[in-house]
């Protein structure tokens, strides 16, 4: 594989477009640092708590924030204005406070002393690199232990770093890691920001296609590749929102950016239905007499979110907690339907 093809595939993978609510997301994020900046760190900070299903975005939105304020080398220290760290699965806060000072390099690496004396050490961190706000992801793992003591525990020492360090936080995880917030009120009011980010839907669907348009032109633009249909049109539009059932990460990982990549691996540049056809039996699984990209558009069955996922406390013991997302089945008439009225 010659350079050329090698530099076109990662840029394939560098292509994003932040969705209307990634948009709303960032815009808060900023006004919530600025807040903070402006009154020297001398108030309770503006929190943000982000929620979402798998594949709505959460992730990769964390990665691109995260590269656009990175890590910054000076002459006494280094300067993390982004600290990310991932929530471990714990029992206890202390876990927690270690995996943030390990995140934010901490010489003794987490350890060395008890819950109380690693939060001083990691709020002394944190002013030290110049940290202006602290994103912890997978928040659902709070309260997987399913023990409502824990789960307040560990809200609580949020609260507690959220009154002495006065740093913002934004908290990401699935739906149901809202219920942290519903044990811990005092927490709780602290998260005055509060995002949801869903599945595309016929409800949105002008916006899913504006989306595919953005895409569309950073192939062209970035790559160089050229799409032989015009994809963000609604007849089009639909066989992509079919395969990826409205999920931003499927439709990019898992049909668009596959789809382009064969492109450029076959010293090509216009992007046809095979393609696309080829990525959703590839990457989906999708037979195919049920693949969007083969089948008439009449007989295309599509599914849409239709509830997000939830955690039910009165659960029975031995039941799972958690009561999945549930979908239901469109079809394209429903669209055509929905234009004209």
């Amino acid at each position: 594989m010659n350079s050329e093809t090698k530099d076109k595939l990662k840029l394939i993978n560098e292509i994003y477009v932040a969705t209307k609510k990634l948009q709303t997301l960032s815009d808060d994020l900023r006004y919530s640092r600025e807040n903070s900046y402006n009154l020297d760190y001398d108030c309770e900070p503006i929190c943000v708590l982000v929620t979402g299903e798998t594949g709505t975005g959460k992730s990769e939105f964390i990665k691109k924030y995260l590269a656009k304020y990175h890590r910054i080398e000076e002459a006494e220290r280094t300067k993390i204005p982004v600290l990310v760290s991932l929530l471990p699965k714990a029992r206890h806060p202390k876990p927690v406070v270690s995996q943030l000072l390990r995140d934010l390099g901490d010489p003794l690496g987490g350890t060395g002393g008890d819950t109380e004396q690693l939060t001083d050490r990691l709020i002394t961190l944190l002013k030290g690199t110049g940290t202006e706000i602290i994103i912890l992801d997978e928040f659902q793992h709070a309260i997987e232990t399913k023990s409502n003591k824990v789960v307040y525990d560990i809200a609580d020492w949020i609260k507690t770093l959220i009154n002495k360090a006065k740093i913002p936080i934004v908290l990401f995880g699935l739906p149901w890691s809202s219920y942290v917030l519903d044990v811990n009120h005092q927490l709780a009011r602290r998260f005055s920001m509060r995002h949801e980010l869903i599945n595309y839907t016929l409800d949105d669907f002008e916006y899913f296609q504006m989306f595919i348009q953005k895409i569309q032109e950073q192939l062209l633009d970035k790559v160089g590749i050229e799409c032989k249909e015009e994809l963000w049109k609604s007849d089009f539009a639909f066989r992509l929102f079919a395969a990826s059932s409205g999920n931003i990460s499927d439709l990019m990982n898992k049909v668009i950016k596959p789809a382009a990549s064969e492109v450029v691996r076959s010293q090509e540049s216009l992007l046809t239905i095979d393609h696309l056809a080829n990525s959703a039996k590839r990457h989906l699984g999708v037979l195919d007499e049920r693949n969007p990209f083969i089948i008439k558009l009449k007989d295309i069955k599509a599914t849409q979110q239709s509830s997000v996922s939830y955690w039910n406390s009165q659960a029975e013991k031995g039941k799972n907690c958690v009561v999945d997302a549930k979908e239901k089945e469109i079809t394209f008439s429903q669209l055509a339907l929905k234009d004209i009225f």
